[in-house]
């Protein structure tokens, strides 16, 4: 059997054990996150710890919630952009029986939409520049001016009838202004969402409590609505933390694969040198490439009986051929110890380099 047979029959078993070795990590991995205990938030915070990536983390989570951002201003573009249009197709004073005060509400929502929609554009175009928002006082500053403009555009037409003295209940969509305040917008902390979600909530029951002033029983009224809005706030704030939670988790695998390839380029590299380090690079290349050769031909079965007959020759002109001996090799590399016995090896090959030079 020819040595580069035993070569490529030792590097297909290898192949293969490392293919077990990988089936066993990855059923490990499989099992591991199966457990519940590594999808806990404070497993995977102290996970992070250990790696030293909180930093790391931190930009992840930034771009994630920064793109979560930008989903709910196409959200809104589109939104206020329909409503608008609502706005725009509604009966004009011409010919339809509409008050004075129901008319200027239109007017009222006709400028808030189209001012809305322009204040979401400019920050949907400033959004393409990430580095923009990567302050937490640029991220306060741009959550809140999304959320003002989503409170006035669904309320400022119940302000303006009431200003007029229209003073009657009117249905208002605050709970999916709620929902995204806790979700969607850029708040660096969750205390800042809740706050957030909890200044919406007290408007709309304020303004509820003004419009349905005159029931009989608008306590219970407004305790139904607090307690629909804080649970749709807590869904939220709910939302935003399994998110988290995902992201953590999601970070961490992203970590081990990229830290798993690594160390495969490395060994990689770390084989490639060692050849070139014992042959020639053109002829490493082709001993390499008979190698993946030979180990497909064993996994098809169509193995010959005398491979690998092929001769690695060159012609070459002017060569000199140096023939050298150790005196006592055996005690000299019994005596030394490793580190010593490299360095000296290598001090003398460089002599054998030098002399076969001179003598070129």
């Amino acid at each position: 059997m020819s040595g580069l047979e035993l070569i490529a029959r030792d590097s297909k078993s290898e192949i293969e054990r490392n293919a077990e070795a990988a089936t066993v990590y990855f059923s490990a991995v499989q099992n591991k996150d199966d457990d519940e205990r590594n999808w806990s938030f404070s497993y995977l915070r102290e996970q992070l710890l250990l790696k030293d990536s909180q930093e790391l983390f931190r930009r992840y989570q930034v771009r994630v919630q920064h793109a979560l951002f930008v989903e709910l201003l196409v959200f809104n573009l589109v939104y206020n952009a329909i409503a608008f249009g609502a706005f725009i197709i509604l009966p004009n004073e011409k010919n339809t029986g509409l008050t004075e005060v129901s008319w200027g509400a239109i007017w009222t929502g006709r400028w808030c939409r189209s001012l809305i929609f322009l204040v979401h554009f400019f920050i949907f175009v400033a959004s393409y520049k990430e580095s923009l928002f990567r302050s937490p006082n640029a991220k306060i500053a741009a959550a809140c001016i999304v959320l003002i403009c989503m409170m006035v555009g669904e309320m400022a037409t119940t302000i303006y009838r009431f200003s007029r003295g229209l003073i009657e209940p009117t249905i208002r969509q605050t709970f999916y202004i709620v929902l995204t305040t806790s979700v969607l917008l850029p708040f660096p902390r969750k205390l800042y969402s809740a706050m957030s979600g909890a200044v919406v909530i007290t408007v709309d029951l304020a303004l509820a409590s003004i419009g349905s002033y005159h029931l009989k029983k608008l306590h219970v009224v407004l305790i139904a609505d607090a307690v629909f809005y804080l649970t749709t706030l807590c869904v939220g704030l709910y939302i935003r933390y399994l998110i988290e939670v995902m992201s953590r988790r999601a970070f961490l695998d992203r970590r081990e694969c990229i830290e798993s390839k690594i160390k495969i380029e490395t060994e990689k590299n770390q084989e490639e040198k060692f050849l070139q380090s014992i042959l020639p690079m053109h002829i490493a290349r082709e001993v390499r490439n008979d190698i993946r050769e030979a180990i497909k031909d064993m996994n098809r079965l169509r193995m010959s009986h005398k491979p690998f007959n092929k001769l690695y020759v060159e012609k070459h002109k002017g060569v000199s051929i140096l023939y050298a001996d150790i005196v006592n090799s055996m005690l000299l590399a019994a005596s030394l110890k490793v580190s010593d016995l490299v360095a000296t090896l290598n001090d003398l090959f460089g002599r054998f380099d030098e002399m076969a030079e001179v003598s070129l």
